[in-house]
């Protein structure tokens, strides 16, 4: 995941500049699967280490923003970990699918209760990093009294990273989904003795 987490922005910077990794957000894609699979401890790992490996190596991220998005992606790797694995999202919790299975008295399939508890689990993460991030603004504008990086900084950053945010939400899903259906994961990145 690390690997990937480097691999696939450098890839997308060479295709369409710079500015591809703040619309497409390639680097969080790695991470979250990472913290998905992996858990919330190897997920954090990965969240802190791919900016700033990913920064040494290729220039990208910029230094300047390296340190505020080793934060927000650590929190994207724990979080998305800490969901699924140790809250149990991978069982798979599903209120919205359970509430509705209540109200109309049919059956829904584990496979949308499980796709659910990924959407919840890559929503949270996603918000506890993007508050993350724009709280290391904060600090960083009041700390060192530096302007521009501020509340509109980060409302900035997530409408012109809506596009990677979608893709996550529409990538992610289905190879968790896949991984989960051909029994290479079942909680953590294991062979699972069942594959429902």
């Amino acid at each position: 995941m690390l690997a990937l987490s480097i691999i696939i922005p450098y890839f997308f910077h060479l295709a369409g500049g710079p500015t591809t990794g703040r619309v497409f957000l390639p680097m969080h894609i790695p991470v979250l699967l990472g913290g998905v699979i992996l858990g919330p401890i190897v997920g954090a790992i990965v969240g802190a280490l791919s900016p700033f490996i990913g920064s040494l190596i290729t220039g990208m991220p910029p230094a300047p923003i390296m340190p505020f998005m080793v934060m927000e992606l650590a929190v994207y790797g724990g979080v998305s970990g800490l969901m699924y694995h140790t809250l149990g999202f991978y069982k798979p919790l599903a209120p919205l699918s359970l509430l509705l299975q209540k109200m109309t008295n049919k059956s829904i399939s584990v496979w949308v209760k499980r796709l659910e508890a990924i959407v919840i689990t890559l929503i949270a993460a996603m918000l506890f990093g993007r508050l993350v991030y724009a709280g290391s603004l904060y600090v960083l504008a009041k700390l060192f009294e530096i302007k521009g990086a501020n509340a509109a900084s980060v409302v900035a950053a997530v409408s012109t990273g809506f596009v990677g945010i979608v893709i996550q939400l529409i990538v992610i899903p289905p190879i968790v989904l896949a991984l989960h259906k051909g029994g290479i994961i079942d909680g953590f990145f294991r062979r699972s003795k069942k594959t429902a």
